[in-house]
């Protein structure tokens, strides 16, 4: 028994995916990490929303797999545009997070071939992961400091 469906204020009606969630039912929205996403309303543990690129397609997905964001979104025919409120370098090291995950998940489930060896590959996994957790250790501190001056 669900309560009553509420409007998403504007100022929070911008959110990032922060786990997987598998849309398990019709009318829930399937998340991936990082996805970005729109909010329309809010009810108990639920949100309704819909990705930028897939407007047309809202669902339902739970509260606690996602954070808001401060953004404003620009609406060009049936696509948005995310203009997110952070600091410049804070969406550029997320963005090369986001990039630098798929690249480093095709590394590790690469089969063997003749260009990269198992070493290489795995010497380069390593390398990568090493440069990801310095970024994300980075993004963290920035973050704690500017919550440090709240």
């Amino acid at each position: 028994d669900m309560g009553k469906w509420l409007v998403v204020p504007s100022e929070a009606s911008y959110c990032v995916a922060v786990c997987e969630f598998k849309a398990q039912s019709e009318g829930c929205l399937s998340l991936e990490l990082g996805d970005r996403l729109f909010l329309y309303e809010e009810c108990d543990g639920w949100y309704l929303g819909y990705k930028p690129s897939d407007p047309e397609n809202p669902g339902l997905f739970p509260k606690s797999y996602v954070r808001i964001k401060p953004a404003t979104g620009v609406k060009v025919g049936s696509r948005i545009t995310i203009n997110p409120a952070e600091e410049p370098i804070i969406e550029e090291a997320k963005n090369v997070l986001r990039e630098w995950h798929e690249q480093w998940k095709d590394l590790f489930s690469a089969p063997y071939s003749a260009k990269y060896s198992y070493k290489n590959n795995l010497d380069l996994f390593q390398s990568i992961k090493g440069i990801m957790c310095d970024i994300i250790t980075a993004l963290s501190s920035s973050y704690l400091g500017v919550l440090g001056q709240v």
